[in-house]
Order: C-alpha cells, then structure tokens, then sequence
C-alpha cells in the first residue's frame, strides 16, 4: 500500500445543463439548431453586403461588419457542441477541448464588448463632431481600434485560462451547465479558487466596466448634441443612427448587471468600445470622421479587437491546463468554460481566480469606460443641435450599437458577477444561453430591421441575383 495519496485526474466533463428534460431535447435541438442557422445567415449576409456595397464602405459599417464575424465566432464555439449533446445520452467533453472552447468564448464576449465601446466612440463623431468625423474615424484610427477590441478579449481569456489549468478537478467532473465557462468549473473544483475568483472580479470590473463606461459618456455626448437640434425632424434623423447600436448596448448591459464581479468578455468588449468611438468621430467629429476613422485607423482598431480576446483567452486556457481533474468529470453546463471548470478542479484554483478577476478589470472596464466616454462627447453633442429632429436623427445612428453594448454586457455580467457560491446553476445555464446564442442571433436584426442602407444593399443583391441567376436556372430546366 502506497503512503502517499492518489487522486485520478479528470480527462473529461459530464454536462448537466439538460439532465432535467430528457424529453424535451429533440425540441431543444430543434430550436437551438434554427437558432444557429439564423445567425449564421443574418451575420453572413451582413458581413458580405458591407463587403460588396461600396455605399456601406464607411466606419460604421466598417465595425459592423467585424461584430457579424464575433457573432459568428461567439455560436460557433458553444452551439456545435451543445447540438451534439443534445443528440447523445451522455453529453460529454475532453478536458483539452473544455479548455479550447473556454478560450474561444471568453476571447470572443471580451472583444464584443470593446467592439460596441469603439462603436459607441464612433456614433459620437459622427454626431458630436460631424465636421472632423473623415479624421476621428479615419483607416489610420478605426483599423488600430477594431484590432484592439480583439486584441482586449485575446488578452483576458489568456489569463483565465492559464489560471483555470492550474485548478485540480478530483472527483466531481459533472458541470451544472451546458457548456464550458469559468463558474461553473470553480463549482467543482478541488482546489482552491481563490486567484481565480479575484480574477474574475478584477476582469468584470476592467473588461466589463471600462467599455460600458465609454458607451455611456459617449452617449451622454451624443444626446446633448441631439437635444440642441432645434428640429424635431433632425432630431430624430439624428437619433435614427444610434438606434440599432443603443438597442445592442442595452440588451448587452441589461443581462449584464445580474452578476457582479466576472467578465472575459475581452474580445467582444474591445470591439463594442472601439464601435461606440466611431460612433463618437461619425456624431461629435462629422468633419474629421473619414480622418479620424479611415482605412489606416480602422483596419487596426478591429485586429487590436481580436487579437484582444485571443490574448486573454490564450492566458486563461494555459491557466486551465495546468489545472488537475481526478474522479468528478461531470461539468454542470452546456459547453466548456473557466468557471465550471474550476468548481470540480482538484488543484489549486487560486491562480485561476485572481486572473479572472484581474482580467475583469483590464479586459472589460477598459472599453466599458471607452465606450461611456464616447457616449458622453455624443449625448452633449446631440444635446447641442437645436432641431429636435436633428436630435432625433443624430441619435438613432448610435441606436443599434448602445442595443448591442446593453445586450453584451447585460449578460456578460449576469453570468460572471457574481460570486462562486450562493447562485441558481439553472439561472446561469439560462443567462448563457442567452448571451452565447440569442444575442450573436439578435446583432444582426437590430442592425438590419431599421437601416434602409442595409436594406437597399439586400434588395440591391437580391435584384442583381434574379438577373443573372433566376433566368439561367429557368433556361437551363427548359434545355
């Protein structure tokens, strides 16, 4: 007999996300499935229009076009995987596997929310600043912006993973979720979870705040410049190109405060900060906005976005390597994440938590702050047009983007702020649902319903489609 104790490492998870309703999965798969298909077309389609219409080769769009492809990245990395376990008995995932998709998500919820902060920076020039818009939202200025909220979310899913790897899982593998996500791997965790829970606190606060911040002071500017349009007609025209972006924020942020000290939404985050300052340059900085928010300036923007997410997921995998699962396989949750990880860890989650928390901090309050920023120098620019309907219109150019910052963030923070013990698994099964497949499938929808230049690009295609297609199908079956 050996003197010293074994523990048997973890090599996968067990989902229990749908354990309750073995009869309602043929459903679910049905519904999630649709889900997916929607937004993978509706994202799709909107990145390929921008591409294709030279009338949305403009910021705006620009950054657009870069959270289609984060909505895009966000479903793919969870939805796949919830699918195939809906359709098995044991709905299981490779540790290696746990740890990727953690990475992947928490890159791409922490460039969203950047991305709407820029967005939000960029409906502030347009309204605040219409005369030096071509400058504020130049290449030079809104290609660096979009590559930081990337580079936001790399940075703070780096970090969460490299600390979940040091987590020990001895035992309990089963996760209360239906992927994986950093809570629920702290539920099972072995080890302590300290560093990680810190981590995670310290995230929420820099990743999550920092670009609602920056959302909320560009928006501030962006209505004090539409109340001081004296035209009513004006004031809505202007209010009309914020709307669908002020939709996303608040749907993002609404979810988002229900938890209270996590957030990787690194990659997303970045991308969210870096949209609400082209929003800012298009409203507070019309003159200068090709400047501010040209080619030069916008390329990088959106590659910092990405290689934001990619850094901090990168961190927190490598974290979460390292960590050690013996016996408990069983993941409460529908795909792999940082927390539910570290809730059935054997080792040591201290490391784990205390990256969360601190990539909380870096990784979110950063484009939170942004975004309000750019929201404040938007709402007093707007405040600023006399005509109310000036006002109006100014604003509805910042409506999708606020939407989308609301909707981010909202959920982002419903499901990592709160603390590791004390919580609903089945609420935060709900609230991940909810933001890893409803939102990436609602983007498009807010951007799309209510923007005629959308819409005539769409009908554009469509029309140049029927031309040259429709009749060669007809003529082909005839022959």
């Amino acid at each position: 007999m050996e003197g010293v104790n074994q523990t048997l490492q973890v090599t996968e998870f067990l989902f229990l996300g749908f354990s309750g309703m073995p009869r309602g999965r043929p459903f679910l798969f049905l519904l999630f499935l649709a889900i997916y298909l929607i937004t993978l077309a509706a994202n799709s389609m909107i990145f390929i229009l921008i591409q294709l219409d030279s009338r949305l080769h403009n910021p705006m769009y620009y950054f657009l076009s870069h959270l289609s492809c984060l909505d895009i990245c966000y479903s793919s990395v969870t939805l796949p995987t919830i699918l195939v376990n809906l359709l098995r008995q044991q709905p299981t995932i490779s540790y290696k596997d746990c740890m990727a998709q953690m990475f992947f998500l928490m890159t791409c919820a922490g460039s969203e929310g950047a991305m709407l902060a820029v967005m939000a920076y960029d409906r502030y020039a347009a309204i605040c600043e219409p005369l030096h818009y071509s400058q504020l939202m130049s290449r030079e200025v809104r290609v660096p912006l979009a590559m930081t909220s990337w580079i936001w979310g790399l940075l703070n899913s780096a970090i969460h993973i490299v600390l979940a790897t040091y987590l020990i899982f001895c035992g309990a593998n089963q996760i209360h979720h239906i992927f994986c996500d950093i809570p629920p791997l702290l539920k099972i965790a072995c080890s302590d979870t300290y560093v990680n829970e810190m981590a995670l606190h310290t995230a929420t606060v820099f990743v999550g705040l920092s670009p609602f911040l920056l959302i909320v002071i560009s928006y501030v500017y962006i209505l004090s410049t539409i109340l001081k349009i004296r035209s009513s007609s004006g004031r809505q025209k202007t209010f009309s190109t914020c709307a669908a972006h002020l939709i996303t924020v608040i749907m993002f942020f609404l979810i988002a405060c229900m938890f209270f000290l996590m957030s990787f939404a690194g990659t997303e985050s970045a991308l969210l900060a870096v949209m609400a300052y082209d929003r800012y340059a298009a409203i507070c900085e019309p003159l200068r906005y090709t400047q501010l928010m040209s080619k030069c300036v916008r390329v990088p923007l959106a590659t910092a976005s990405w290689i934001w997410g990619l850094v901090d997921s990168a961190i927190h995998t490598t974290l979460t390597t390292d960590l050690a699962f013996c016996g408990n396989n069983q993941i409460h949750h529908i795909f792999c994440d940082v927390p539910p990880l570290l809730k059935i860890a054997c080792s040591d989650t201290h490391i784990n938590e205390m990256t969360l928390h601190t990539a909380s901090i870096f990784v979110g309050l950063s484009p939170f702050l942004l975004v309000v920023i750019s929201y404040v120098y938007i709402l007093s620019t707007i405040l600023k047009i006399r005509s109310s309907t000036g006002r109006r219109k100014t604003f509805s150019t910042c409506a999708a983007h606020l939407i989308t910052v609301i909707l981010y963030y909202g959920m982002i923070n419903l499901n990592y702020n709160r603390p590791s013990v004390g919580y609903s698994l089945g609420m935060d099964t709900l609230v991940s649902i909810l933001y890893c497949v409803v939102t990436p499938m609602l983007n498009p929808l807010i951007y799309s319903l209510r923007n005629k230049e959308v819409k005539g690009a769409l009908q554009k295609l469509l029309t140049v489609w029927n031309r040259k297609y429709i009749p060669f199908i007809f003529s082909s079956e005839t022959d």
